[in-house]
């Protein structure tokens, strides 16, 4: 089952991600690649499901950053912002062509297709194709990934498509989401966030991104108030500075056993220490030093604005 780690871009995301890491019920997708995403846009009774078309399943995950699994294998390590400015190193553990072979097969040599299956499979040969992966151990109950916000339209078909999976939105303050977005370094070797992340901040209010955000978060609170055992809302800094709380709930959110692991922000089991700091404990980025004041009153009033009207 899926477990959708939700949350508008740089809203903190990655903090629940490296949290759910460690537990035994939970494999997380090494990066960010959001692929079930574009499976959620599609249904059982299109007919290239019922015919098992595998071209026209490619030409969906192509629409995500599935095929950043290859090139981040060629690039043997995987590029993550430990703060807005400092990029960290992690390794990457997937032995991309062993996994590609067996969830071609895997799917393939299926009777019949659905879109659970085919997200189950597309995670399911993940996990068995990292380098630790062990058979004489427990399989994971879940399947965590990051989501994409722009696919929010979708995320209701997530109670119907996939029974049982969970999306937990991590919540952050507009105000900070935006300071990360305008003053975050960019991944050098990641040829679209070279871009992403390196919009001024009069451009992040030229283009609307406070009222996008607002518009996500009213989308995602009506889920929640829908289906309330499959949407859920963390807030980012009661995750980072209240940690064990937060992951409490979360466990039994998700109906599993709480375990120590869920208060370690971990890679592939190993805890993310940099600099002698760790990934959870405080807030890493000062809005005061990403923003001015006045920038800050600007974003107070535009989302002053939203709710006014």
């Amino acid at each position: 089952m899926l477990i959708q780690v939700d949350g508008w871009f740089g809203a903190g995301k990655s903090v629940l991600w490296m949290l759910l890491d460690g537990h035994p019920d939970i494999f997380c997708s090494p990066i960010h690649d959001y692929s079930f995403c574009s499976l959620i846009e599609q249904s059982d009774e299109h007919e290239w499901v019922k015919t098992k078309h595998i071209e026209i399943l490619r030409k969906a995950l192509a629409k995500t950053q599935f095929y950043k699994l290859e090139k981040v294998y060629w690039d043997g390590y995987s590029s993550f912002p430990f703060t807005s400015k400092d990029l960290i190193r992690l390794p990457y553990l997937l032995k991309y062509y062993e996994y590609e072979q067996k969830f071609a097969s895997y799917i393939m040599s299926s009777d019949d297709w659905s879109i659970q299956f085919l997200i189950d499979s597309l995670y399911g040969k993940m996990y068995e194709s990292m380098e630790y992966y062990d058979s004489k151990n427990k399989y994971p109950s879940f399947y965590a990934s990051m989501s994409n916000g722009l696919y929010i339209d979708a995320y209701e078909k997530i109670v119907h498509l996939l029974p049982g999976s969970k999306s937990i939105q991590v919540r952050r303050p507009i105000d900070r989401i935006i300071a990360t977005r305008s003053n975050r370094t960019p991944m050098p070797e990641d040829f679209k966030t070279r871009k992403f992340y390196s919009d001024s901040f009069s451009t992040r209010i030229e283009q609307g991104e406070v009222e996008k955000i607002l518009a996500f978060y009213d989308k995602y609170d009506e889920l929640v108030s829908k289906y309330p055992s499959t949407f859920m809302i963390i807030n980012f800094i009661d995750l980072v500075k209240n940690t064990e709380d937060s992951m409490r709930r979360i466990a039994d959110f998700l109906g599993i056993e709480f375990s120590p692991n869920l208060l370690i922000a971990s890679y592939n089991g190993v805890e993310i220490i940099h600099n002698g700091k760790k990934y959870v404990g405080d807030e890493h980025d000062d809005i005061n030093e990403l923003l001015s004041p006045d920038e800050i009153e600007i974003i107070r009033k535009r989302v002053e604005d939203y709710h006014s009207q």
